[in-house]
């Protein structure tokens, strides 16, 4: 790791100074298009470059702007880059399309042992379905349509919802509980520390993950899967990806639909047997992106591009 002066006229020295004498074999540059450092190093020329994509494409307002990137910036990204990592298989079909070249998928990864291991935390109530949801409470993560839908499903089921996480729409989350009259129902937690998280996924019985879009892979999903937590989430493209197989359609509720969303907790809540089934598919499944294996998989592309531009 290292600095430097970006504000510097001496910045493209320096950095490709830098780049020479460290004599790297491959450089992986993160959203190629971000400018600044990212552009220095794109224009260095004495080891391959590989872009790693994370942006996606949803048709939402959170739609990255792929419009933009006009056919000059296509030949650009071609002529500079030698491959191309997308984190999910949305962001692969938009990036491919700009590159105009082949590229290989690796999504985020997790460790895998940290949750599945996790000593359950106490979230009380023994006789309630607790639900989780962790993330940022803004529109885009859908926090108000899941109280929404907890106010719903809370009619015919025994439910407790535990909200890890803050951010813009906190007071909204607040007013919106105390209007349904879900209080003692809705708890929240504000942020946790990361090393008390995996304990939260363990102890509760449904993850609910209801973002509206954004989102190339869903981290949160991932924690949720290792853990063994059975998820009810919105079916946008990155939550559809990662759950790709899952084997309940009702668990993947159209976007923003909250009756659909409300009716999967309901269900998955009075089915313990279903909850074990989703378990089991899920703790299968979280291997393939196991820290480990994500690993080895960049390292084999990225000598694989060494090799072919050497």
């Amino acid at each position: 790791m290292s600095s430097f002066n970006l504000g510097s006229v001496a910045a493209d020295q320096e950095i490709s100074g830098y780049l020479r004498r460290e004599k790297f074999d491959a450089l992986v540059i993160h959203e190629p298009l971000i400018p600044f450092l990212n552009w220095e190093v794109m224009n260095f020329s004495g080891a391959p470059r590989i872009g790693w994509f994370h942006a996606t494409t949803i048709n939402n307002p959170w739609e990255f702007p792929t419009n933009l990137v006009v056919e000059p910036v296509q030949m650009w990204l071609k002529s500079k880059l030698s491959g191309m990592i997308a984190i999910s298989a949305s962001a692969k079909q938009v990036w491919k399309k700009v590159f105009g070249r082949e590229g290989i998928i690796i999504s985020g990864g997790v460790d895998v042992r940290k949750f599945t291991e996790a000593v359950p935390a106490d979230l009380g109530d023994a006789e309630a379905i607790k639900l989780l949801f962790v993330g940022r409470l803004d529109e885009r993560k859908g926090i108000l349509d899941l109280i929404r839908a907890v106010g719903m499903a809370i009619k015919k089921v025994n439910l407790r919802l535990w909200i890890v996480g803050d951010g813009p729409q906190m007071q909204d989350a607040w007013d919106l509980v105390k209007s349904l009259n879900l209080g003692g129902k809705v708890r929240f937690t504000g942020r946790i520390a990361n090393k008390e998280l995996a304990g939260y996924y363990k102890g509760a019985d449904i993850y609910c993950a209801p973002s509206w879009g954004g989102e190339s892979l869903g981290l949160v999903l991932l924690e949720a899967m290792a853990a063994g937590t059975p998820i009810v989430a919105y079916a946008n493209p990155g939550y559809k990806y990662t759950l790709t197989g899952y084997p309940w359609k009702k668990g993947l509720a159209a976007v923003k639909s909250i009756k659909q969303l409300a009716g999967a907790i309901e269900e998955l809540a009075q089915r313990p047997e279903l909850r074990q089934e989703l378990a089991e598919w899920e703790q299968r499944k979280v291997r393939e992106f196991d820290w480990e294996v994500m690993t080895d998989k960049f390292l084999d592309y990225v000598g694989e591009v060494v090799r072919k531009n050497a």
